[in-house]
């Protein structure tokens, strides 16, 4: 009985694996992502949570029942996490931590559920159709991004593709070759920023402040002194000619010209000495 369980056992190994080596061959059930579209747009740019595909409906029950245990036993937020967090708690817990330990098997199981794309919706394509870039692909339990526009590429094809722009950052020596002379032998140049007319006035002027400078201590633990020139920047010199409210009403702001102004404050001296020791005099 045991031999014969061992044979049956066997046998469904072999058709396992067969099923999964037919999988994984290039072109052997291709499929394209079609949807859902806020959901797409959110796979493309990486920003995937396990609280947006239960907004979308997309997650299955066993895995909000996981989110619910995750936060009542470790305050786990699972709901805001995405698969690279899911991978980290799973090498935590593989690494000892007794607060993920049991919850090892079903990370692994939702971790396999994203990889494998079941969050999205899949529409076979024949190998060889064209795709824009950018699309999302998959055969068997692998997925990859279609690189550019054209014929649809294996997921081979598109690491190579994403390996060799990574590698080759640089343009090729014959495209330097065939700029003009000008065009090498011109020096890189940066961009000065233009200067402003509040700037060009603010610019110090040679000559100014002390010739020899302010000594000054330097500090409490130290003993000695530098020297130092102070220099005032941005202002402009002007006189009363040079202001058209200065030169009308400066005549009458000043009290040695205006009689009624030294007479108020005459007034205001002599109500306040009452209250000085000393008698106040204008």
């Amino acid at each position: 009985m045991r031999h014969v369980l061992m044979l049956i056992i066997m046998f469904l190994a072999l058709c396992l694996a067969g099923n999964v080596w037919a999988q994984d061959e290039p072109g052997a059930g291709l499929e394209t992502a079609t949807g859902p579209e806020g959901l797409l747009e959110l796979e493309q740019k990486g920003e995937i949570t396990i609280r947006a595909l239960r907004g979308w409906g997309k997650l299955p029950e066993q895995f909000v029942t996981l989110a619910q245990e995750m936060r009542q036993a470790g305050s786990f937020d699972l709901l805001g996490a995405d698969l690279q967090q899911i991978k980290l708690w799973l090498e935590q817990g593989e690494s000892g931590d007794s607060s993920l330990a049991p919850f090892q098997d079903q990370l692994q199981a939702l971790a396999v559920f994203l990889e494998a794309g079941d969050h999205l919706e899949w529409t076979p394509v024949a190998d060889g159709n064209a795709v824009s870039a950018g699309t999302l692909l998959r055969s068997g339990f692998t997925r990859w991004t279609q690189s550019m526009d054209g014929p649809v590429e294996t997921s081979m094809k598109a690491a190579d593709t994403e390996a060799a722009q990574a590698e080759d950052p640089i343009p090729a020596q014959e495209e330097i070759a065939s700029l003009p002379e000008e065009a090498q032998d011109e020096p890189e140049q940066t961009e000065q920023p233009a200067i402003s007319d509040t700037a060009r006035t603010s610019q110090p002027s040679q000559g100014q402040g002390p010739s020899d400078g302010v000594e000054l201590p330097i500090n409490d633990q130290l003993e000695g002194t530098y020297k130092v020139k102070l220099r005032v920047e941005g202002l402009t010199p002007i006189q009363a000619d040079d202001e058209p409210f200065l030169k009308r009403k400066l005549q009458t702001m000043l009290p040695d010209n205006n009689p009624q102004i030294i007479e108020a404050e005459r007034e205001f001296l002599e109500r306040s000495s009452r209250y000085f020791t000393v008698r106040a005099a204008l």
